[in-house]
């Protein structure tokens, strides 16, 4: 499943905006965010289960470069995978009990 490390978001909050929109995000949930945490570096691995994407384990950090490479190894340590398996099929579990009104991200989009 795949990766994603940002490590250098800006510290002013509208560049922080503006990149966040750049990358996809509603500038209305973006700035909804910016006040309660502005996350300057983020690691992300999505998640699956038999092939299907189930969600994205997102870990953020408020210090620009707050995550290195050895942070995304730990994402191939033997228990981490485990762990992460374990929380994709429970995530399909209860898929259908989670509220109707949460958009339906299409897989394409990250």
């Amino acid at each position: 499943m795949g990766r994603r490390v940002e490590v250098d978001l800006p510290s002013d909050v509208e560049e922080w905006v503006q990149s966040c929109v750049d990358h996809g995000m509603d500038e209305v949930e973006v700035r909804g965010v910016v006040a309660r945490m502005q996350s300057l570096s983020f690691v992300g691995k999505r998640i699956g289960s038999r092939g299907s994407p189930v969600g994205v384990v997102l870990f953020e950090s408020l210090k620009s470069r707050g995550f290195n490479n050895k942070t995304v190894e730990y994402f191939d340590d033997e228990a981490i995978r485990l762990l992460l398996d374990v929380l994709s099929e429970i995530l399909i579990v209860v898929r259908g009990s989670l509220g109707s009104e949460l958009e339906h991200i299409p897989a394409n989009r990250t």
